[in-house]
């Protein structure tokens, strides 16, 4: 699984990060792939989302969780990556 899911995360990567618009990325084919890993992904996308500030990991990550952090702050990548980070720190509690 994690393979298959490094593949869809590198693809979905270099092929949206020139969107600016979430709908756009979210309607890419490994989007949807990277979906229907469902919930167990969840570690594997925090990692991407600490690595790759540039790309829209929360994206994932909201349709992952039944409770993501407030993520009002959609245009500061950096608070919104924080937030994400905080929101798992917790969840290990």
């Amino acid at each position: 699984m994690k393979q298959e899911f490094n593949q869809l995360a590198d693809e979905w990567e270099s092929e949206t990060m020139h969107m600016s618009s979430p709908r756009q990325r979210e309607q890419h084919p490994a989007f949807q792939k990277i979906l229907d890993f469902g919930p167990e992904i969840i570690p594997l996308a925090m990692e991407r989302l600490k690595r790759h500030l540039g790309i829209d990991w929360s994206l994932v990550l909201e349709k992952l969780v039944d409770n993501p952090p407030d993520i009002s702050v959609r245009g500061d990548m950096k608070e919104l990556r924080r937030r994400w980070i905080e929101w798992e720190k917790h969840q290990s509690c």
